[in-house]
């Protein structure tokens, strides 16, 4: 747990080195999710405006064309078919969705100090990695972290994260990527990071984070030592 407490000290004072400039690394992406399941159930605003479009457009031809019923009616076609994918939309959540939102939270709960909902969100048998460097380290370690570090030493001023992209490796597998913003109390520079969060469905059906990988973090080098 010490190479731990000393990374992330370093971690709060890397910031101002970020500040300084300097090549920035090529983050890799997630895969891109199924087509349908993007556009359809996760973002239908685009077939939304399509059939919007498109229903419209009829209209106006057909109007012009003399056919006033039929224009209204490839109006009103338009209209319920966007209307029927904004619903399936509304009222179904994808497991990518629902991934994405618990990666959120447990962001959150880290950054605040919540162990109960970190407790919740990581499997007993979690590992960390940090630049692709392994920590020796266990669940109880990182409850403890959260508890007592985070209220305390490396207390952050203020935080925000926003999804990079989730997606379904296989059965009961998926990753989530996301960018975290902090500003930590003891610097009060700015520090940027990114991480991928590897879950794992169990039996009974709850999705647990078995990884946390620290994929760039700024000021910090691939390899360097702590």
């Amino acid at each position: 747990m010490t190479d731990i407490l000393c990374t992330l000290n370093f971690v709060a004072l890397a910031g101002l080195t970020a500040q300084l400039g300097g090549p920035q690394p090529v983050i890799p992406s997630l895969p891109d999710p199924p087509i349908l399941e993007r556009y359809l159930l996760e973002a239908p605003w685009i077939v939304m405006a399509f059939l919007l479009v498109g229903g419209i457009l009829g209209f106006s031809f057909l109007r012009k064309s003399g056919k006033e019923l039929a224009g209204f009616a490839s109006l009103g076609v338009g209209l319920v078919l966007a209307g029927l994918v904004f619903a399936i939309a509304r009222f179904n959540t994808t497991t990518r969705e629902a991934l994405a939102e618990q990666g959120s939270r447990l962001i959150a709960a880290a950054a605040t100090g919540d162990s109960a909902t970190v407790d919740t969100l990581v499997a007993a048998n979690v590992s960390v990695t940090v630049m692709g460097s392994p920590y020796r380290t266990d669940k109880q370690q990182l409850l403890n972290f959260v508890t007592q570090d985070m209220l305390g030493r490396f207390k952050l001023r203020e935080y925000s994260s926003s999804l990079r992209g989730a997606v379904i490796d296989g059965v009961n597998v998926a990753r989530t990527q996301h960018k975290v913003r902090v500003v930590p109390e003891l610097s009060g520079f700015p520090n940027g990071s990114v991480w991928v969060l590897h879950w794992r469905q169990s039996s009974s059906g709850q999705w647990q984070v078995v990884q946390i990988e620290a994929q760039h973090i700024e000021g910090v080098s691939a390899g360097m030592r702590f």
